[in-house]
């Protein structure tokens, strides 16, 4: 099992959410996490051929926990073929989103037409 929160979500770390990866946990690579993480809309298809866009992480970040000197570190990885490290035992990770998923549209690019007609009305009166 491969445990992950996401802090932007809400998540409680000591809650996390989880997926498996069908393979021992001392071979898992980087791109096995990409190509199996929960969120990853197109994960089919990445399990099969990854491509460059799916090695690198989709839409989001990965940082995973382990030990170095003692101390508990986060490690963000980018080479698909890197094994990824574990912390006593379990792969955990902190995800983060490279786009928010709760946002607000950009103004007035992006606001709808009436949003729009009301600021131009408000600005002529």
């Amino acid at each position: 099992m491969v445990y992950y929160y996401i802090p932007e979500d809400f998540d409680d770390p000591n809650l996390p959410n989880c997926f498996g990866i069908p393979k021992p946990k001392e071979s898992i690579l980087f791109q096995d996490i990409v190509a199996h993480f929960s969120l990853n809309p197109r994960r089919a298809e990445a399990a099969r051929a990854p491509t460059q866009d799916q090695e690198q992480g989709n839409g989001f970040i990965f940082r995973f926990k382990y030990k170095y000197q003692g101390q508990t570190s986060w490690l963000d990885m980018s080479n698909p073929n890197s094994k990824v490290p574990s912390d006593n035992g379990r792969i955990f990770m902190k995800v983060t989103r490279k786009t928010p998923k709760y946002t607000l549209p950009n103004f007035p690019e992006q606001a709808p037409a009436q949003v729009r007609a009301q600021q131009e009305q408000a600005s002529f009166a």
